[in-house]
């Protein structure tokens, strides 16, 4: 082409096809936007997610440990020499309190 510089083709079609290029930035610059705000809610959700599954750990925890050392008083009752009967019943006394005190903690 006579008079034109090299790259005339090139800056044509790129000016021709600006408007559309224009329209994509504005679709990626408004998905980058919607996951940002996606990310900031995962993270904020994840860390409440998080808290609240490190109380109900805690929680378990507790009361496994509650469990444990009324099962090891029911035994002491067992190994000093108190009747199979007595042993029995308070097996049941605390089998009834550890239902009765998970009833309340909920």
């Amino acid at each position: 082409m006579v008079g034109y510089p090299p790259d005339a083709l090139e800056v044509e079609a790129f000016q021709l096809a600006l408007p559309d290029l224009a329209t994509i930035e504005r679709l990626i610059v408004s998905a980058q936007k919607r996951l940002d705000k996606f990310l900031d809610d995962l993270e904020r959700t994840s860390k409440a997610s998080a808290r609240a599954l490190r109380l109900a750990a805690e929680k378990a925890i507790a009361a496994n440990k509650s469990d444990q050392s009324q099962a090891d008083e029911v035994s002491k009752w067992y190994r000093n020499g108190r009747s199979w009967r007595t042993g029995a019943m308070a097996r049941k006394v605390v089998a009834h309190e550890v239902r009765k005190a998970k009833s309340v903690r909920g």
